[in-house]
């Protein structure tokens, strides 16, 4: 039977297929050899990938990787309203009562990676981004995806141990364990000036079929910080998690639904 693919096509499919199994990137080179074709052919490609947030190239290092358009295009589904829509919806309703920043994000493996946010009026410069990755226990939203991980399985995750991003993050194993102790108590997680010295954030999990599949943060600015601050933005937390698993539920959204990322 002969071969009917259009190669262009295959082309552009076999990059991304090999960009999201290499997640810290391959140069033109690297490319060009794994999919067989020549870097004159496949240059004009990724430049059209790049342009469209398709992939990422990455300056510093001459590398390519799995871009953002990506990752939001796999998360589109039929119908009147995709479920990444209706998060968004939900999003939008928690800056609305809070005044902050409302992010969300689902497992990369050992990082969070950020894929939707909505700012507020009041917008505060932050570390992360849609498309950005940290590693899961520098973040509050990272910490909430470990959400009801035994502590062996979280402890594997970081073999070279907890590197700091500032001199407030997480560097001590048993001190990680307390937090997620409490994360597993009260559904909430907590981050302060670990990623950015000039925010703290809170987090709650977001669970399918007793499984955590993504997770949702608001961030404060550390001079509109108070306890009075904290307490309405995890009752709005806890509040539209709530209304989003119910969401899941409903639509028959399951425990799979982000993992087609999960290690990417």
């Amino acid at each position: 039977m002969p071969n009917t693919e259009h190669k262009p096509t295959e082309r552009v499919l076999n990059i991304l297929q090999l960009l999201a199994a290499n997640p810290s990137g391959l140069s033109m080179s690297d490319i060009a050899k794994k999919i067989d074709s020549p870097k004159t052919t496949i240059a004009p490609i990724l430049h059209t990938m790049a342009e469209r947030n398709f992939i990422v190239f990455h300056k510093n290092t001459n590398l390519y990787s799995i871009g953002i358009e990506t990752y939001l295009s796999g998360l589109t589904y039929s119908g009147e309203k995709s479920v990444i829509d209706f998060i968004k919806s939900e999003m939008e309703y928690a800056v609305d009562e809070t005044n902050e920043i409302c992010q969300f994000g689902i497992r990369s493996g050992s990082n969070v990676l950020y894929i939707a946010k909505v700012d507020s009026k009041e917008a505060i410069r932050l570390s992360s981004r849609v498309g950005k990755r940290f590693p899961l226990y520098s973040t509050a939203l990272g910490k909430a995806l470990l959400y009801q991980v035994p502590f062996e399985k979280v402890d594997l995750l970081f073999p070279d141990g907890l590197k700091p991003i500032t001199e407030y993050t997480i560097t001590d194993f048993n001190r990680l364990h307390e937090e997620l102790s409490e994360l597993n108590k009260k559904k909430l997680a907590y981050e302060k000036r670990e990623t950015n010295l000039d925010v703290c954030c809170y987090a709650t999990p977001i669970c399918s079929n007793g499984k955590t599949i993504a997770s949702l943060s608001i961030s404060v600015p550390i001079y509109r910080d108070s306890p009075e601050k904290a307490l309405q933005i995890e009752d709005v937390l806890r509040r539209i998690s709530h209304t989003i698993e119910q969401y899941l539920l409903e639509n028959n959204y399951d425990e799979n639904t982000f993992t087609a990322y999960d290690g990417l």
